[in-house]
C-alpha cells in the first residue's frame, strides 16, 4: 500500500504537493512521507481515519482501488472525482477494506487464526462484498 501512497504523494489529480497534502491533513510532511515508505523499514502505515481525507484531498482513487484489490475485487468504473467529494460508496468500501487489512495484520501476527478471529474477518469481508455488490448494481443501473 505504501507504494501507492508514494505515487499519489508524488503526483495526483489535485496537482498539489506533499507540503499542501500534509497541511490539509493536519500532519507534518515527514509523517506523510513515512506513509509512502515501507512500514517494515522506516515507514509507517496510514491510519484508517486518514484514508478518506487523503483520497479526497488528492482527488485520487488509486489507494481505494488498491484496497479493493487486496480483497480480490477490481473497481472497473470509478465515478468522476469532484473538487470536494468522492462517491460515498467508494469511500465506504475503502474504509472497510482498510479495517479488514488491519484486522488481518493483527490476527496473523501470531500465525494462528482462532475461530473468533476467523468469524470477525468473514463478517468484515461480507460487509465489503455487500457494499461492492450495491455499487456494482448502481453503476449498471446508471448505464
Amino acid at each position: 500500500m505504501y507504494q501507492v501512497i508514494h505515487q499519489v504523494i508524488e503526483g495526483n489529480p489535485a496537482g498539489i504537493g506533499p507540503k499542501e497534502i500534509a497541511a490539509r491533513l493536519g500532519i507534518c510532511t515527514a509523517t506523510l512521507y513515512k506513509w509512502g515508505e515501507d512500514p517494515d523499514n522506516s515507514g509507517s502505515n496510514i491510519p484508517a481515519a486518514h484514508i478518506i481525507p487523503f483520497c479526497t484531498i488528492t482527488r485520487s482513487t488509486m489507494l481505494l482501488a488498491f484496497l479493493a484489490g487486496q480483497i480480490g475485487y477490481t473497481i472497473k468504473k470509478l465515478p468522476p472525482i469532484g473538487k470536494t467529494e468522492i462517491s460515498d460508496d467508494i469511500l465506504f468500501i475503502g474504509e472497510q477494506a482498510g479495517i479488514l487489512i488491519g484486522m488481518y495484520r493483527k490476527y496473523f501476527m501470531d500465525n494462528v487464526l482462532d475461530e473468533n478471529e476467523r468469524a470477525s474477518l468473514c463478517l468484515q469481508a461480507d460487509k465489503i462484498i455487500r457494499a461492492l455488490r450495491e455499487l456494482k448494481d448502481a453503476c449498471h443501473a446508471d448505464g
